[in-house]
């Protein structure tokens, strides 16, 4: 589940703002103070409570027509299967009433129903009075009219849902159905109204509630206490696992427990306690209670629990994470939302932060500027140098400031810096603080005469109070070890090299090959089959032509080729010249496709960075 549009009109600072779009995983909205970003995350909440829009061009203004009501649009998009499983998780059977269907006697009902339960599918709400509607085939629903409870009964026709099809679409015994059972539209909007999740500086509702057995945290985290006291009691992976994060986001933080406790009145109720002693001093009596400790924890635990806990993808505001949190805690915490296992919920943060925006690769940003009291959006591509400056402008910052880690690990070619921090998130080893960076002339490197000028160059960029970050390693293929002499007499066992030749040979995959060469060349994709490009692998992979620097190994011969040159050939001659390969572009696509197949196919490379890392913090595999 994930927001895809938005449209805004006479809420607060927004009026007849044009529709703008989200994208998957993390989202930025950037910019200055009172720009309009916490607004925005309160439309996507339906906060009615907001005024209505107040400018020079609305009222009491003579000259310009009433603003009228506020008006707050916003589509939702399920993933195919996920509406599928939600409505499993309510019994064997349930109902739509026909009146909701554009056309009740038509024959394409089933299908109607089954596109939307099965396919992608989006829900469009609008408010005041809400309303939603269901792709362009279920009619806009009044939500207000849904809730009441009165449910809708009579004479109605009624469509029934089974557990996993459409059941008969014959007309069903209203008898059957009983006075207040939640329709399937019912469960629908409740679940995109109640896994939309909220968190900002202020503190949790209740720092503790009534012991029951829940497992789903409320919006506003008031039962944190007590959802956290299930998970622990039934002992899941999962729970372990939260709370593993949540150390790693506060290196501080040894013990998070819900303890039982009596009031005055002897009535028992749950309070979350947290420990910063290692567990083997047994020092209970050094517990603080979660509502003595900082905003920011009680936060990052409630974020986490939604996150690591849910069975369905959510939807996670956060407003101005920076205000409550350290640098460091939330570049960990982005960090984590960035792992594969986690990457399926949709994250919508408010930021000035140059810290949040650094940490995450793939985002999606929008850029708020308020100009006459009015607020306007607009999105920015971070890629491009005239938007990237639009947007550091907004959040105060400087080229320099977005791009200051804790640590680097440089690395020979572009290739390497854009391929490493993928195989390393698809194996759930986050890099915490450290980037990885390439090096802007490799070959200086090589170079007997400028060599070791290069080289101390870079020790001073890295060492001491210089402009960048310390270096923890320099990453080199393995071709190039013989003529690295003098860079390892400066930094040692700093200096790493890779398993293989160089990167490509990591990367001979006769399946993501014909998939590359498939897409380059749609005209003759039947020519291309992994048969044949596994047949052309072994009819050539004995040439000495592509063992420059070691001799063909029948067993280790991925490891003694040089991958480049090998994949270029493979390229020019199976697409008989119809596909160049391109270094640039066609790595990180097989990088891509065979993490898809098998993310440990690179676990020599997770295996060397995460040797790497053995002095910065580092979480297992999930």
């Amino acid at each position: 589940m994930r927001i895809t549009k938005v449209k805004l009109d006479n809420y607060v600072s927004f009026y007849k703002t044009p529709p703008f779009e989200f994208g998957r995983g993390i989202n930025f909205v950037v910019g200055k103070n009172n720009s309009g970003k916490t607004a925005l995350l309160d439309a996507l909440k339906l906060d009615e409570s907001r005024d209505s829009h107040r400018s020079v061009d609305t009222i009491p203004n003579p000259n310009v027509q009433s603003s009228g009501e506020m008006e707050i649009e916003f589509e939702i998009a399920f993933e195919p299967g996920e509406l599928l499983n939600i409505t499993r998780q309510f019994g064997s059977t349930q109902w739509i009433p026909s009146e909701h269907v554009r056309d009740r006697h038509s024959a394409s009902i089933q299908e109607i129903v089954r596109r939307t339960v099965y396919e992608e599918s989006r829900f469009r709400f609008s408010a005041f009075p809400l309303q939603f509607s269901i792709g362009d085939d279920l009619t806009h629903v009044s939500l207000s009219r849904i809730r009441a409870k009165n449910r809708l009964s009579g004479s109605r026709t009624w469509f029934p849902f089974g557990d996993d099809d459409l059941l008969s679409m014959d007309q069903a015994d209203t008898s059957v159905y009983r006075e207040g059972k939640p329709t399937l539209l019912d469960i629908w909007i409740d679940h995109c109204f109640s896994n939309i999740y909220k968190f900002n500086a202020q503190r949790i509702a209740a720092p503790h509630t009534a012991t029951t057995n829940e497992l789903i945290l409320r919006p506003d985290g008031s039962n944190l206490a007590q959802v956290l006291d299930t998970a622990l009691r039934l002992k899941t992976f999962k729970c372990e696992k939260l709370i593993e994060l949540v150390k790693s986001v506060f290196d501080s933080v040894q013990e998070v427990i819900p303890l039982k406790l009596t009031d005055e009145e002897e009535k028992e109720y749950l309070e979350v306690y947290i420990g910063y002693y290692p567990r083997e001093l047994q020092r209970e009596d050094l517990r603080i209670p979660l509502s003595g400790c900082g905003t920011g924890l009680a936060q990052v635990i409630a974020m986490l629990y939604v996150v690591v806990m849910s069975e369905h993808s959510q939807i996670i505001l956060i407003d101005e994470p920076q205000s409550f949190l350290h640098p460091d805690a939330l570049r960990n915490l982005l960090e984590i939302f960035q792992l594969p296992q986690y990457a399926h919920h949709q994250y919508i943060l408010t930021t000035h932060s140059p810290t949040a925006l650094a940490s995450v690769r793939e985002k999606t940003v929008l850029l708020l500027d308020h100009n006459d009291l009015i607020s306007h959006v607009q999105t920015i591509n971070h890629h491009e140098n005239q938007d990237m400056e639009l947007f550091l402008r907004a959040i105060g910052a400087r080229l320099s400031d977005v791009f200051g880690m804790d640590n680097i690990i440089w690395v020979e070619g572009e290739t390497d810096e854009d391929c490493l921090p993928l195989i390393l998130r698809a194996n759930n080893v986050p890099l915490f603080g450290t980037k990885i960076l390439r090096l802007a002339h490799s070959g200086d490197f090589t170079d007997k005469k400028h060599g070791v000028s290069s080289v101390k160059l870079y020790r001073r960029l890295s060492a001491g109070e210089a402009l960048l970050p310390p270096a923890l390693a320099f990453v080199f293929d393995a071709d190039l070890e013989s003529n690295l002499e003098h860079v390892k007499l400066e930094f040692g066992k700093q200096v790493r090299f890779l398993c293989r030749q160089n990167y490509e040979s990591y990367l001979i995959d006769a399946n993501a090959i014909t998939n590359i060469l498939k897409e380059d060349d749609p005209e003759n994709t039947n020519e291309y089959t992994p048969a044949g490009v596994q047949e052309w692998i072994d009819q050539n992979c004995e040439s000495h032509d592509y063992y420059p620097k070691k001799q063909f190994d029948a067993e280790q011969w991925q490891y003694c080729i040089d991958g480049a040159k090998f994949i270029s050939c493979l390229f020019k001659t199976v697409s008989e010249d119809r596909v160049v390969y391109d270094k640039i572009d066609h790595t990180p696509r097989l990088t891509k496709l065979i993490l898809e197949e098998c993310p440990i196919h690179f676990q020599e490379i997770v295996d060397l960075i995460t040797s790497i890392l053995d002095k910065t913090k580092t979480l297992d595999p999930a």
